[in-house]
């Protein structure tokens, strides 16, 4: 099914039976982003027109903030750029971008567990966790692993939400990130890979503990 086959999360949440709450956000990693960052991020809010499409907010804003969030994990988790799902029904879709336990195998080799997707609309954050809500279900299916939580964030590049799915609840975060606090916005993504880490590692115990 079309990532873009619903238009609202509550007509997802209605076909696949799945329960909506919200939490909230506990921050795990406090961080200052860099000056780098900084720099980069204020020369494209103030001399880029990344509101003109999604692809200007993937490449201006959301790709710099999630490569710089993500660096510090680079030997556990892998950032992939619009690629692909399959299975085997064919192809499914294609997230904006999507993170994953890193291969055994190299960087360049992309294989599950899945454990986040990341959606860039406009503004359309109702249509947004739609089309995120339909990813996740597809990442968990394309996992089999049905007790690890897949993450979901949708960002416009200025305002970032974020919630995961485990089992049939679908969990909000109650805290708005913003891209006016860098260091916040910073501290909350990283939060989430850790937890993805953390996630997988669960997983891993829980598999090698049935053995």
């Amino acid at each position: 099914m079309a990532f873009s086959t619903y238009k609202e999360l509550g007509d997802v949440l209605l076909e696949y039976q799945i329960r909506y709450q919200v939490e909230a956000f506990t921050f795990s990693s406090h961080v200052s982003a860099s000056a780098t960052l900084t720099d980069e991020i204020n020369f494209v809010t103030r001399e880029f027109a990344f509101r003109g499409s999604e692809a200007a907010v993937c490449e201006s804003l959301l790709f710099p903030i999630l490569k710089a969030a993500w660096k510090p994990y680079v030997h556990r988790l892998t950032l992939w750029s619009h690629k692909p799902l399959y299975d085997e029904s064919g192809l499914l879709g294609t997230p904006d971008y999507t993170l994953t336990k890193r291969s055994s195998l190299g960087a360049i080799v992309f294989e599950g567990p899945y454990v986040a997707v990341i959606e860039a609309k406009r503004d359309d954050f109702t249509g947004g966790w739609g089309q995120c809500m339909l990813e996740m279900l597809a990442l968990r299916r394309l996992n089999h692993q049905p007790a690890l939580p897949v993450y979901g964030i949708v960002s416009n590049g200025r305002s970032w939400e974020i919630g995961y799915l485990l089992a049939d609840v679908f969990t909000l975060y109650n805290k708005t990130l913003f891209l006016e606090n860098l260091d916040e916005l910073m501290s909350g993504l990283m939060t989430i890979f850790e937890s993805c880490i953390k996630n997988l590692d669960n997983d891993a115990a829980s598999v090698n503990g049935g053995l």
